[in-house]
């Protein structure tokens, strides 16, 4: 049977103009089967789903949800999840709704300064927004997912002086069960393509962790 088309109306759309430059774009988007077969602004719906914000749909995560779902057929039975899309409940929510058994690392979100030129900003500490956060998927009302999805961080900036990524990490090591990060991830890496910042393994090696 022949899928719905979705429109995903008011979107910010990452596109590449005739330089290859990448050129964000408020737009909407339309969707149908595997294929994107249309954009423009304030597009009619002739549609059987029209989606208001792309941020707040759960279709957000069918990417990462395809290649969990190939890790799954190759014979992982559990996906970790180094998540950077956590403006917003509904990102969050993804793991506990998708049937997988995860580890979810919630990951200090980049927020954008602006959008021409693009700028993204990151804290190189958590900040109180981000520790609420990370505190409410710690404390659920029940357990994610019936159980399935455990809580994990994730922390990309590693390069801070040592005391500082030791709070960091007490912090989010701290309380039982399931109120605590179960597992931390990091991205960082080094060598010459990273500045010749020194790799992740030798940072944390050195008790920083």
């Amino acid at each position: 049977m022949a899928s719905s088309p979705i429109l995903l109306k008011g979107d910010t759309l990452l596109i590449h103009d005739n330089d290859d430059n990448v050129v964000p774009t408020r737009a909407d988007l339309l969707n149908e089967g595997d294929r994107i077969t249309g954009l423009g602004v304030d597009a009619s719906p002739p549609v059987a789903v029209a989606a208001q914000g792309l941020a707040f749909q759960p279709h957000a995560g069918r990417g990462q949800l395809a290649g969990a779902m190939e890790s799954v057929d190759a014979g992982t039975i559990t996906v970790v999840g180094h998540s950077h899309l956590n403006l917003g409940p509904n990102y969050r929510e993804i793991p506990s709704t998708s049937g997988l058994r995860t580890v979810y690392c919630y990951c200090p979100p980049w927020r954008t300064s602006s959008f021409s030129p693009l700028k993204l900003e990151e804290d190189p500490v958590p900040s109180s927004d981000t520790r609420d956060a990370f505190a409410a998927l710690a404390s659920p009302a029940k357990p994610h997912g019936n159980g399935r999805v455990t809580l994990g961080f994730a922390q990309d900036n590693i390069y801070l002086p040592p005391a500082k990524l030791q709070s960091i990490y007490a912090r989010v090591r701290g309380g039982g069960g399931t109120g605590r990060a179960q597992l931390i991830t990091t991205h960082a890496q080094g060598g010459p393509a990273f500045g010749s910042r020194p790799p992740a393994m030798s940072i944390l090696g050195g008790g920083c962790a």
